[in-house]
C-alpha cells in the first residue's frame, strides 16, 4: 500500500514537504494514531496557554512554544531541508516563516494556532487521500495470495508465483481464481463483476476461459494455467490502473506549473506588503504591515490546489475501474470527457461476430431438407457460417460427417461434397457459376421475401448462402451477424450524453453495413475497409475536424481551441489496433485478457457492452467538473482572504482557518469523483455492477 500512497500523493508531496512524514510511513496504519496523539497533546498545551496567558505570560509563552514544536516539528524540519536544497517556496517554508514572524511580533498564540490547525487540516487531508487510495487498492483483493495446484496426484497450496504455465490448478466453490487458466473439468458459474463489471454470473464449462480474479460461485473446477502470475488478467488491470494514476492530465500539469509560479509570487507579495508601505509612510507602521504580510504568507499555501485536482482524477479513474472501464491516465480521461464523435467497428462491437440462420428460401425442395443437406455438406468445416448451419440443423457432431464424401473446397467460393450419394454445393454466386447452377431468376423472386431491418426476426447483417443439389440451384439460406441486444440502447445513450456524430467503419460489404446502420440510426458508415483503410479514414476525419476552423483564427484567438471535441474509435483491440492508436480516444471492447487492447487503446472496456462507453464519458465529464470546482473553491477562498489581509481586515486566525478550510473543502469535493452510482440514471438497467 505504500507504493499506492506515493502514487496518489506524488504531486502533492512535490510542493507540500509536510507530507514527507506521511510518505515515509511504511504501512499507513500506525501513523494516524501517533498523529492524533501528537496533535491532541499540542492542542492541550495550546488551550492551557490561552488560559494562563492573562495571569502567567511566561508560562503561557513556554506552552505556546511547546505546542508549536509538537505540532510543527515535521513542517519546520521540512522547511530546513527545502532551504538547504535551494527550494525556498513551498508550504513548509511559508508556514515556518509565518509562525516565526508571529513569535517575533509577540503573537505566540497565533503562531501555535497556525501550526496546530494546519496539522489538523493535513491530517484530515491525509485521511481523504487514504480513502481514495483504498478505492484503487481494493483491486489488490482480486489477487488471492494462495492457489491450489495438483502435482503428482496431490493437492498443494502454494503462492501463485510458484505455479508454472501448463500446470493444473483446482478452484473450489466460493474461491477466487489467482491465475489465468482454461477449464479442463467441471461446470460452474463465475462472478466477473470485479473484472468486467458484469453483474450477472456467467456459466462456464470445459474449454472455457477462467480469468484470474473471477469468483467461482458453485461447483469445483479443474483448470490448466495459461499465463504466469505476473501476466494474469488481474495483474494487468492493477498495473494499468497504477500507471494511469501516474499519467497526469493537462489540468494536473497546469496546476503543478501554476503552483510553482504562484507560490513565489505571493511570497514576493507578502514581502512587498510588509516593507513597501513602511518605506513610504514611516517605519512606525512596520509591525502592522508585517502582520499583514504574515497573513498573506499563511493564506498563500497552494496545498489545496496541488492536492485536490490529482485526487479528483484518481477518484474518477478508480470509479471507472469499478465499472469495468479502464482508463490509461488523466490525459485520456480528459480526452474522453470531450468526445463529441464516435466511430464504431462493426464486428464484435455492434454485432456479436457470430452468424445464425435467419431464414431458409427453398426452390423445388423442402426447407428442412435444404438446410439438412447444406449443414451435412459443411459438417467438416469450421467456418463461422458453416458452424451456424450445423447449429441450426441440430446436427450430431459425432455422426454428421457419416455419408459425406469427396469434399472439394474452393477458396473464397464454398465447397462441393457428396452427401448420401447426392452432390451438394454450398457457397456464393461464384461457386454456383462454376457448376453452372444459375440462381439469378430464382434469387430475384426469393429476395422479395427476405426480412428487412425492421422485421420481427430482428436480423441485421443479411447474406445469402446458395445451395445446389445435383447440379441444380435448390435455394438459398439467409445468415446474419446478429446485432448486440444492447447496441441500440448504447447508441441512444451516447446521444443523450451529448455525442453529436456516431458512425461505423467496417470491412463488411455495403448491404451488410447499410442494414446495421439503418437499424441503429447511425449518422454515417463506410464499408469494405481493411485495417489500413480504417486508419486512413480516421486520419482524414481528424484532418477535416482540424481544418474546420481556420488556423489564422486560432492563432489570433487561441482560446477557441478550448472545449473542442475529440474523436473516439471503438474496436476489438486486435485487428483494429492501428485505428485505436491513431484516434483521439481509442476504446477497446472486450479487453479481458487481450494484450493488444490494453497496449493500443486509451480506454479498455473489460466487458462486451457498448453501453459502457456513454457511462465512461459521463464519469470523465463529472470528474472534470469536480476538478474545476475544486480549483474554484481553493482560489476563491484564498483570493478573498488575501484581499482582506492586504486591507488589514484579516488576522492570522482567519488566515489559517481559510487555508485549512479551502483545502478541506476542495479535497472533500474531489472525493465526489469516486461516487459513480448515479452517473447515468438512464443506463441503470444496462449499466454493469449497479450496486
Amino acid at each position: 500500500m505504500a507504493h499506492q500512497h506515493g502514487a496518489a500523493c506524488a504531486c502533492h508531496e512535490a510542493t507540500c514537504a509536510c507530507h514527507e512524514a506521511t510518505a515515509a510511513s511504511p504501512a499507513g496504519t500506525a501513523r494516524p494514531w501517533r498523529d492524533l496523539i501528537r496533535i491532541g497533546a499540542a492542542l492541550l498545551l495550546f488551550i492551557t496557554g490561552l488560559l494562563l496567558q492573562a495571569h502567567a505570560a511566561t508560562a503561557a509563552w513556554l506552552l505556546f512554544i511547546g505546542a508549536w514544536l509538537l505540532a510543527g516539528h515535521a513542517v519546520a524540519g521540512g522547511a530546513l531541508r527545502s532551504i538547504t536544497a535551494g527550494n525556498f517556496f513551498n508550504e513548509s517554508v511559508l508556514m515556518t516563516v509565518a509562525t516565526l514572524g508571529a513569535f517575533a511580533i509577540q503573537a505566540p498564540a497565533e503562531a501555535a494556532a497556525v501550526m496546530i490547525f494546519a496539522e489538523i487540516g493535513e491530517y484530515a487531508e491525509s485521511m481523504a487521500v487514504a480513502r481514495s487510495r483504498r478505492s484503487i487498492g481494493a483491486l489488490l483483493e482480486l489477487a488471492p495470495s494462495q492457489v491450489t495446484v495438483l502435482r503428482g496426484g496431490q493437492r498443494q497450496t502454494v503462492l501463485p508465483e510458484a505455479v508454472a504455465v501448463g500446470e493444473t490448478i483446482q478452484v473450489l466453490a466460493g474461491e477466487r481464481t489467482a491465475l489465468d487458466a482454461v477449464i479442463t473439468e467441471g461446470r460452474s458459474t463465475l462472478d466477473l463483476a470485479a473484472l468486467t463489471g458484469e453483474s450477472l454470473p456467467v456459466e462456464v464449462g470445459p474449454g472455457d476461459a477462467l480469468p484470474g480474479g473471477a469468483v467461482n460461485l458453485s461447483g469445483a473446477l479443474t483448470a490448466r494455467v495459461v499465463q504466469p502470475a505476473s501476466e494474469s488478467t488481474v495483474q494487468r488491470i492493477m498495473a494499468l490502473v497504477q500507471a494511469a494514476i501516474a499519467r497526469k492530465s493537462r489540468s494536473e500539469r497546469f496546476i503543478t506549473r501554476f503552483a510553482r509560479v504562484y507560490t513565489p509570487l505571493v511570497f514576493a507579495g507578502a514581502v512587498a506588503l510588509a516593507l513597501l508601505p513602511p518605506l513610504l509612510t514611516g517605519w512606525e507602521a512596520f509591525p502592522a504591515w508585517f502582520y499583514r504580510g504574515l497573513v498573506f504568507l499563511v493564506v498563500s499555501c497552494p496545498c489545496a490546489l496541488v492536492l485536490s485536482v490529482p485526487l479528483a482524477y484518481v477518484g474518477g479513474i478508480g470509479g471507472a475501474a469499478k465499472r469495468g472501464i479502464l482508463i490509461h491516465g488523466g490525459a485520456d480521461l480528459e480526452a474522453l470527457a470531450q468526445v463529441d464523435e464516435v466511430l464504431f467497428d462493426k464486428t464484435g462491437t455492434l454485432t456479436r461476430g457470430s452468424f445464425s440462420v435467419a431464414a431458409v428460401h427453398p426452390q423445388g425442395i423442402g426447407a428442412e431438407e435444404l438446410l439438412w443437406l447444406a449443414a451435412r455438406a459443411e459438417s467438416a468445416s469450421d467456418h463461422p457460417i458453416a458452424l451456424s448451419l450445423q447449429a441450426h440443423a441440430k446436427l450430431d457432431p459425432h455422426t454428421a460427417h457419416h455419408g459425406v464424401e469427396d469434399v472439394r473446397e474452393y477458396a473464397g467460393e464454398g465447397l462441393v461434397a457428396s452427401v448420401d450419394g447426392r452432390e451438394v454445393a454450398v457457397g456464393n454466386r461464384r461457386l454456383m457459376a462454376r457448376i453452372d447452377a444459375d440462381p439469378a431468376a430464382a434469387t430475384t423472386a426469393a429476395a422479395t421475401t427476405l426480412p428487412g431491418p425492421d422485421s420481427p426476426a430482428g436480423r441485421d447483417a443479411v447474406g445469402l448462402v446458395h445451395v445446389a443439389v445435383d447440379g441444380r440451384w435448390a435455394g438459398c439460406i439467409e445468415v446474419a451477424d446478429e446485432l448486440r441486444p444492447d447496441a441500440p440502447d448504447a447508441v441512444a445513450a451516447l446521444r443523450r450524453a451529448g455525442v453529436r456524430r456516431i458512425g461505423m467503419l467496417t470491412g463488411d460489404r455495403e448491404s451488410v453495413a447499410h442494414h446495421v446502420a439503418c437499424r441503429l440510426g447511425l449518422d454515417h458508415y463506410t464499408a469494405g475497409l481493411l485495417p489500413d483503410d480504417k486508419l486512413r479514414h480516421i486520419e482524414a476525419r481528424l484532418d477535416a475536424r482540424r481544418s474546420a476552423r481556420p488556423s489564422e483564427e486560432v492563432k489570433r484567438r487561441p482560446w477557441l481551441n478550448r472545449g473542442e471535441g475529440t474523436l473516439a474509435f471503438v474496436g476489438d483491440g486486435i485487428n483494429d489496433a492501428p485505428a485505436l492508436a491513431r484516434a483521439d480516444v481509442g476504446i477497446a471492447m472486450g479487453g479481458l485478457g487481450s494484450d493488444a487492447a490494453i497496449e493500443a487503446a486509451d480506454v479498455v472496456l473489460m466487458g462486451d457492452e457498448p453501453g459502457r462507453i456513454a457511462t465512461g464519458i459521463r464519469i470523465a465529464r463529472r470528474t472534470e467538473s469536480v476538478a474545476r470546482l475544486s480549483v474554484a473553491i481553493a482560489l476563491g477562498i484564498k483570493a478573498a482572504v488575501l484581499l482582506l489581509g492586504a486591507l488589514g481586515l484579516a488576522t492570522l486566525w482567519l488566515a489559517v482557518f481559510a487555508d485549512v478550510g479551502a483545502a478541506l473543502l476542495a479535497v472533500l469535493n474531489s472525493l465526489r469523483a469516486q461516487q459513480v452510482r448515479q452517473i447515468d440514471p438512464d443506463l441503470q438497467a444496462a449499466a454493469v455492477n449497479p450496486g
